[in-house]
């Protein structure tokens, strides 16, 4: 009976911090590794669209919405903040990112809600408008990108 229970701890003080998310991937360090993280054209968007949104999470919350911005536009994005109203001091704002491959126009949407000048909280989207309509996200896109960059028919 003593043994069984030795083992339970022993079981316990392994998967314990496992438990506890110490042990998941830490994932990419700076907007610029977030960009090279993932193969933005080509991989499944739910995916992608998950992933962004868990390492934009990763790397805001709990900062300083100053320097939270700042990154942001460091990395490329443009960054609007709305006015402060009675019922909320701390105003959102919304950073958007736009590029363009020969193959598809990816776009990025992070909204940061502060509480007392740290971010509180991150909303993020992720769409991409590919030629043709097979890897568009979140859904079939009809756009000139279709007409404009598809192949001339015989």
């Amino acid at each position: 009976m003593r043994c069984s229970a030795l083992i339970r701890v022993a079981i316990g003080a392994m998967v314990g911090p496992c438990a506890l998310g110490a042990c998941q991937t830490p994932g990419p360090a700076t907007f610029a590794d977030l960009d090279r993280a993932y193969d933005w054209n080509l991989d499944d968007g739910d995916a992608l669209a998950s992933s962004f949104e868990r390492d934009l999470r990763r790397l805001l919350l709990g900062r300083n919405i100053g320097d939270a911005l700042q990154q942001l536009r460091g990395a490329g994005y443009d960054c609007e903040t709305g006015e402060a109203h009675e019922r909320h001091p701390d105003p959102l704002s919304v950073c958007t990112k736009s590029f363009a491959t020969r193959a598809c126009q990816l776009d990025w949407r992070a909204e940061l809600q502060p509480e007392q000048d740290a971010v509180r909280s991150v909303d993020a989207g992720f769409s991409r408008d590919c030629v043709g309509v097979n890897r568009d996200f979140p859904g079939e896109q009809r756009s000139a990108i279709d007409d404009q960059l598809t192949p001339m028919k015989p």
